[in-house]
């Protein structure tokens, strides 16, 4: 029986014969438009040819005939007049018969025939003065039916009509002429056609060369992405693992306390050799220009804080000097795509460490609007070293890819791409990548950056820090589903350190299993499995379990952006990217359940949960502040719950309304504040 969800061998045969189907009606629509494109075009060309003949050239020709034909009548009726003005009596009708036998027998010398094929006079006997009819002649063959027939009067000297010579001329010469120029106009004609087809046949070579070409280049591009996504999923399955093991022996203060160096040493090594992978995904789809800027809240003091702790490491292996110098007044959350950022930033910097010998690296940050305009703020970053230089006619090369400066450093390592790639990230962001530099003297690369403002520095405190100890609310259960060992393990025991009962299952079969014989209240799921994959054992739970019911969070180690798009489309509640930090599994968690977290050293989350949705000394807002504030919480517009905060804050008894909600909002519980503000509405 086949799995739910599996095609049957007959149905994957119709699906392959569909999809061939398909592809071939795609491939041959191109060369169907331009076939038909040639042959309207071939059409036009021949009824234009033929309007051509018969609309001008052969009535031209037929023209010319006449106005021959008529030239020549005229030339022969002179002499007849010429001979009855001359001659008298018997002698005149002798020498009109011997003229006209003269012009029966004129022969056309391009076609071999006579020019003329009859002759008939008709005369005014008054005139003459000769009895009637006794010179009327008529000669040749009068059934000519193709003849030119032209009348010509006759004149005497003394301008009188005495008669009338009509001609019957043989329109052969003509019809000789008009066969020739149509055969000629056809050959012509048949050479610019055989021309035409020829450049048909030769485009449609063209197109089929080009269309293999670039079939050839997407399968290539599709290899490489897939080879890239499964290298990036095989280097993060075990990154999860260590990522997660140093994140749980960071919270063991006697192990950190032996071991502390190392196991941060581990931890960011692990993160640095993170964000290489996720580097090398982001060059593939730079070259594809599929480049997605995510923006989310950042705390810029903690951003810069690891930036600065990275380089420094670098910086002292190489024997020199770093200095950091960061604003006073810098905002302390932004929105802003901090993976981008972040990869411009350490290519920058770890390109100012690579070439600096002597000296040292300033990294500065620096507020260049002094006040928050509209809610946001232009911040400069600039990276300044001592290194050799760069010369002024290379400075606009730099930021071509694959392009190195002729060094002892360039060479040793790197592919040439940083910069390129970070002048497009940044492009993607609004700003653009300066540089100023001396040979011998050292460089200066800068960015100015505009960043929407979430928090001041000035106006609210930032979350307090330490780690998560735990959380206040009834026990809840949680699933886990992976069929990796490692990544089981880790999930558990982070999990079971905040306090949560957890399960694991290692495939759909045992998950759902579990769910049918306990109850769960969320369950995080593995995408890729041998058995069943994410998405087949999630349509398997949803036939049980509305998403209202059992919320569902993937896990997955793809960091393709198309992931997210497929996930949420599936209805996962949300989706973690292994190895997943602990920042994003609280969120997520805190989003989904009905929690608060309690930090170590600080019970402010604690007392807030503990309290009930009523107390004596609590006072509410208005019902449209109240919506307002559930509004903004579900945005998580920290901004907009601030000014709502600030506005009602003066009011009377709003004090410890205000104060638990700046709490929650201080540890980023939106979800957590949305069932507490609806819990009112409940009571």
């Amino acid at each position: 029986m086949n799995r739910p969800g599996l095609r049957s061998s007959h149905s994957i045969c119709e699906w392959r014969g569909s999809m061939n189907n398909t592809l071939y009606r795609h491939r041959m629509a191109p060369v169907i438009g331009i076939s038909a494109v040639f042959l309207a075009v071939m059409l036009t060309f021949l009824w234009s040819v033929g309007r051509y003949w018969s609309g001008v050239l052969q009535p031209r020709l037929a023209q010319a005939a006449q106005t021959h034909a008529e030239v020549l009548a005229n030339a022969q009726a002179t002499p007849l007049a010429d001979i009855l003005e001359r001659t008298k009596g018997a002698v005149q009708r002798r020498a009109l018969d011997t003229k006209l036998q003269e012009l029966l027998l004129i022969v056309d010398p391009a076609v071999k025939e006579p020019l003329f094929k009859d002759v008939d006079l008709t005369f005014d006997y008054d005139l003459l003065e000769r009895p009637s009819g006794s010179l009327d002649i008529s000669t040749g063959e009068r059934d000519c039916k193709t003849c030119y027939k032209v009348e010509v009067p006759l004149i005497d000297d003394r301008s009188n009509v005495f008669g009338i010579a009509t001609f019957w001329v043989t329109d052969a010469y003509y019809r000789h002429l008009a066969s020739n120029m149509k055969h000629r106009l056809y050959t012509e004609m048949s050479v610019a056609l055989v021309v035409f087809i020829g450049v048909w046949v030769i485009v449609l070579v063209l197109y089929f060369r080009l269309q293999r070409a670039k079939e050839l280049v997407e399968v290539s591009d599709r290899a490489k992405t897939r080879f890239l996504a499964n290298v990036s999923h095989e280097l993060r399955t075990p990154l999860n693992a260590i990522l997660g093991y140093t994140q749980l022996f960071k919270r063991n203060q006697e192990l950190m306390r032996g071991y502390g160096q190392g196991i941060s040493t581990i931890d960011r090594s692990a993160e640095h050799l993170l964000l290489m992978i996720n580097d090398i995904l982001d060059f593939s789809r730079v070259e594809s220009d599929k480049v997605q800027l995510i923006e989310r809240e950042v705390s810029l003091e903690e951003f810069l804080g690891t930036l600065v702790e990275m380089t420094l490491i670098r910086a002292r292996l190489k024997d020199i000097g770093f200095h950091h110098e960061f604003q006073e007044n810098l905002p302390q959350v932004v929105n802003c795509d901090d993976k981008r950022l972040r990869q411009v930033l350490l290519n920058l910097l770890n390109n100012a460490v690579k070439f600096t010998r002597k000296g040292g690296v300033t990294f500065r940050v620096f507020r260049l609007t002094q006040q928050a305009e509209l809610g946001s703020s232009r911040v400069r970053f600039e990276i300044a070293d001592t290194g050799p230089g760069i010369p002024g006619n290379k400075l606009g090369e730099i930021f071509l890819p694959f392009h190195q400066l002729e060094s002892s450093e360039a060479s040793a390592e790197g592919s040439g791409l940083g910069l390129a790639i970070s002048s497009n990230l940044l492009g993607l962001m609004g700003a653009k990548l300066r540089v100023e530099s001396r040979v011998g003297e050292g460089s200066r690369f800068w960015f100015d950056l505009t960043l929407p403002v979430v928090i001041e520095a000035s106006e609210q405190e930032l979350p307090a820090k330490g780690n998560v100890i735990g959380y206040d609310g009834p026990e809840l259960h949680i699933l886990s589903v992976d069929d990796n060992a490692l990544n089981r393990d880790v999930i558990h025991q982070r999990l079971a350190g905040f306090g949560f009962r957890v399960s694991d299952a290692d495939g759909g079969a045992r998950a759902l299993e579990v769910l049918a014989s306990d109850t769960v209240d969320l369950v995080l799921l593995d995408l890729l499995m041998p058995e069943q994959d994410g998405y087949e054992v999630l349509a398997a739970i949803r036939q049980r379990y509305s998403d209202a019911e059992l919320p569902v969070i993937a896990m997955t180690a793809s960091a393709q952006p198309e992931a997210v798009e497929r996930g949420h489309a599936s209805g996962f509640r949300d989706i973690l990217f292994k190895p997943i930090a602990e920042e994003a599994l609280l969120t997520a968690l805190a989003e989904t359940l009905p929690v608060i977290w309690r930090y170590e050293g600080e019970q402010a989350a604690a007392d807030l949960a503990s309290s009930g949705p009523v107390t004596t000394s609590l006072v509410l807002p208005e019902r449209e502040i109240m919506q307002s504030l559930k509004d903004c919480a579900r945005q998580h517009d920290v901004l907009g719950l601030r000014k709502q905060l600030e506005a009602i804050k003066p009011e009377p008894g709003m004090t410890v309304f205000v104060d638990k909600v700046q709490s929650m909002v201080r540890a980023y519980q939106f979800g957590p504040l949305v069932e507490w503000l609806e819990s009112f509405e409940r009571d």
